[in-house]
């Protein structure tokens, strides 16, 4: 767009769909995170989200404030701010939370008597429908917004409504005019049962409302302690509230109306969660919180609590962060940093395709479409991306074959590809589809998130991949000296997670079990044992994982002896029990 100065009306991405048309609603948001890469790369990329993180927690702490002190309504967001960690990624939403927020704290001031200020919500509309489909969710705060002044006063209800029917309007404002504005009419269709999307993008999935055992329990240990769990119960305490405060009349029927509809969203998608809470939590804590009836010199001594806790949360959080023991101990791939992920997105893999000038006909995972289509731009075509209004559902339905073993093969020979590359931990009907088609495949790379082959005949030059030859990773070690390793036992002082950098060896684990598909036994055994030699944090998924690639190996003697290491700590696994039984 900044080169050609102009809108695309056709897909220029994927060879597969590029005469479907392209309503780009994103265009503002795409336009600015352009801008920010040629100024400052990754680096200004991530501090630019993370101060958007920031903006859009600052005005949910704002409207929790109106009335009452700051410090009650910090604690809440600040166990949202920990637990919804997964969803900070550079992605529009983001900017939606901000917009959502601050539409709502004007709307909300003009409730309370403190002012219209109808531009600001006409802006910020404006600004929304240019950067996301979500901004009809500002349709539904402002539509609940009135029904509340309809409630209130009807007199000159009409009159007061003229400044809100420009801020709807104003939406139409956008390159494409009303196909913009119907567009997320077209994606709400995509949340329902019957979509194929929701087979294809994990976000479209639903969070179940009630915990599963899955949730809080890790190889058959209980956790309370997973974002994922505090969160369902998060969601449930709001909902409750909401209800409750409502029957006391704490909370207004508009505001009920409000929750209710963003309630049945966040039910729908997993992604829908965040808009509940940044509009809920503001709501809930004022009526939980401030009342005119509080003895003041009482209030004043929880005001002063809650912000001790607060400050002291934040800092031992923020310290857990920067040592990435937050991400360590719950397994999580994001790292503290200012650059790409090679755990998240294809970054090595993308560089061994430019570097070796590998543009033939690509099939790729829709994971690592968007990230594709940053690094290669529109001159190298990919196969597929996440943008459901540009795939539609005939082709989304397409690619759903490539995750069944039996009929990947048809896309294939349909689309004759000259090179695949994808998440071989998640994408396992393509690791078992080109790993076994030696006749037509071979592997030229692979690294801890993602595995390129190229067709043979295609780009010859380029060597297929020796595992005898990789040993960047492999750490030699005696029989004595591996089984003193086995049998180490990770201590970690308290004060370690603050003051030292965490590790827990993904890298290493993913690597090992490709490696392990692939029938490189020696290779497994060493990525997992260098894995374990620089673990900081307890690991004994990886012994299982020991346990599987001994056996594999006949050596009994070690595969009991990583056995032992992982049920010695509680854990149980159903692979454990049946190793157990071939032991005998």
């Amino acid at each position: 767009m900044l080169e050609n100065r102009s809108f695309p009306k056709h897909d220029l991405f994927t060879f597969t769909v590029a005469d479907n048309p392209y309503v780009d609603t994103y265009w503002f948001y795409q336009v600015f995170l352009a801008a920010l890469d040629i100024i400052g790369g990754s680096t200004l990329l991530i501090a630019a989200n993370a101060l958007a993180v920031c903006m859009s927690i600052t005005l949910m702490i704002f409207r929790s404030r109106l009335g009452g002190s700051i410090w009650p309504s910090a604690f809440p967001i600040l166990l949202f701010v920990a637990v919804y960690t997964l969803n900070y990624e550079i992605r529009p939403h983001v900017f939606s939370w901000i917009y959502l927020g601050g539409l709502l704290y004007y709307l909300e001031r003009e409730e309370i008597g403190e002012g219209k200020r109808f531009y600001a919500v006409t802006g910020i509309m404006l600004l929304w429908a240019n950067t996301q489909p979500t901004f009809v969710l500002g349709w539904v705060a402002i539509g609940c917004h009135l029904i509340g002044l309809f409630m209130k006063e009807r007199k000159g209800f009409l009159r007061r409504c003229l400044p809100f029917a420009g801020a709807i309007a104003v939406c139409f404002a956008n390159p494409y005019f009303e196909r913009g504005v119907f567009l997320p009419f077209t994606q709400f269709g995509f949340l329902s049962e019957s979509s194929v999307f929701k087979h294809l993008i994990a976000e479209y999935n639903p969070l179940p409302l009630v915990p599963r055992e899955a949730d809080y329990t890790f190889l058959g240990k209980v956790d309370f302690s997973f974002p994922i769990f505090i969160l369902q119960l998060f969601r449930i305490f709001l909902i409750a509230a909401v209800i409750v405060q409502s029957f006391r009349k704490r909370i207004s029927i508009h505001q009920s109306i409000l929750s209710g509809l963003l309630f049945y969203l966040s039910l729908l998608a997993e992604k829908n969660i965040g808009y509940f809470v940044v509009a809920i939590v503001p709501i809930v804590i004022r009526s939980l919180v401030y009342s005119p009836e509080r003895p003041r010199s009482r209030w004043k001594y929880v005001s002063m609590g809650a912000a001790l806790v607060v400050v002291l949360s934040c800092l031992e959080l923020t310290i857990r962060v920067v040592s990435n023991d937050y991400y360590s101990v719950r397994r999580l791939h994001f790292r503290f940093g200012a650059g790409y992920n090679n755990l998240s997105l294809p970054v090595k893999a993308t560089d061994f395709l430019i570097t070796r000038n590998l543009q033939g006909r690509m099939m790729n995972h829709i994971n690592f479409g968007g990230y594709l289509m940053y690094k290669l731009g529109p001159n190298h075509r990919i196969f597929i991306d996440g943008r459901n209004e540009v795939i539609g559902e005939n082709f989304a339905e397409e690619y759903l074959q490539t995750n069944e073993n039996k009929t990947i093969g048809n896309v294939v020979r349909k689309y004759q590809p000259e090179l695949a590359i994808f998440p071989h931990k998640e994408a396992l009907s393509w690791v078992n589809y080109f790993m076994h088609d030696t006749t037509n495949w071979r592997l030229v790379y692979f690294d801890e998130l993602a595995a390129i082959y190229l067709r043979k005949g295609y780009a010859n030059e380029v060597p297929s991949f020796d595992p005898s030859k990789d040993t960047s990773l492999f750490n030699k070690l005696s029989r004595k000296e591996l089984k003193a390793l086995l049998q180490k036992k990770v201590t970690r002082p308290f004060l370690d997670k603050y003051l030292k950098k965490q590790y827990y060896p993904v890298s290493e684990s993913e690597r090992a079990v490709f490696s392990y598909y692939n029938g490189w036994i020696s290779e497994a055994i060493s990525f997992t044992v260098t894995g374990l030699s620089r673990s900081t944090v307890d690991c004994p998924e990886l012994y299982l994982n020991l346990a599987i690639y001994f056996l594999a190996l006949g050596d009994v003697t070690n595969t009991r002896i990583c056995l032992d290491r992982f049920e010695e700590g509680g854990y149980r696994s159903a692979s454990a029990v049946q190793i157990r039984s071939l032991l005998r």
